[in-house]
């Protein structure tokens, strides 16, 4: 929700002024949109994310329900966030990554979007990378990769995830790639099973499992739509098997 301190002219003011000020950082339809679009915010927390980045970057929205900083909070009960941080389809302006580096006592946190207005930041653990993630990158072994609304990257992002056992969080775009469908965390771990796990396939016996007692990681789901974000957030945690 936008700040009710603020008139619907100065938010209006505000936005014309800051496209104006990055005009490569959208196309003209982004840009009509936008402008178009700039009160959206007045019944709702969470629109676009093109708009939703400027509500945020500009500090329209209300703090207290700021749905990039929720979805921050989500990592952080979830995860040790002092350590290796990857956020995946960061948008053209960095946010949930740089709301996290901010929190750190320790770790980085390393943006990678080909739409990123800013390249460069005065956050010293902050990295911003103007470019798509290929996969070939070095991730450290114990690193956290996070998304918010990826979208066309969701699936080479889980793949990766899969195939390196990182651990993850993601919030599903609004298309959400197949997820829409997946209501219950048994389906999202077939799914994720079908990515090639290596803890999955090393230990998918149960048998092996119950003799080993070898930590697997489940996959569970989230929800924000008391933020008027209707699809899921996944993430993984360890399950330790008895």
């Amino acid at each position: 929700m936008l700040r009710t301190d603020l008139s619907d002219e100065v938010i209006i003011s505000r936005i014309k002024e800051f496209l104006e000020q990055h005009p490569e950082g959208y196309d003209e339809d982004t840009k009509e949109f936008i402008e178009r679009c700039a009160l959206w915010g007045r019944n709702t927390s969470t629109t676009v994310s093109e708009l939703d980045q400027i509500y945020n970057y500009l500090e329209l929205d209300q703090e207290d329900n700021n749905i990039y900083r929720v979805f921050a909070d989500l990592v952080e009960s979830k995860f040790d966030i002092n350590r290796p941080i990857y956020e995946i389809g960061g948008g053209n302006i960095p946010t949930v990554g740089k709301i996290l580096a901010l929190r750190q006592q320790k770790g980085t946190v390393t943006i990678y979007d080909p739409r990123l207005i800013f390249t460069k930041t005065d956050i010293p653990n902050l990295r911003l990378v103007k470019k798509p993630f290929t996969g070939e990158e070095i991730v450290e072994s114990n690193a956290l990769m996070i998304g918010y609304k990826p979208c066309d990257a969701t699936m080479p992002m889980m793949k990766y995830i899969a195939k390196n056992d990182l651990d993850f969080m993601i919030a599903l775009c609004d298309c959400a790639h197949g997820f829409l469908e997946i209501m219950d965390e048994d389906d999202i771990n077939l799914w994720y099973q079908s990515c090639e796990w290596p803890v999955y396939i090393k230990y998918a016996e149960e048998e092996r499992v119950k003799k080993s007692g070898q930590e697997i990681r489940r996959v569970k789901r989230l929800s924000m739509e008391k933020y008027d974000n209707p699809s899921p957030i996944i993430y993984n945690i360890l399950d330790v098997k008895e």
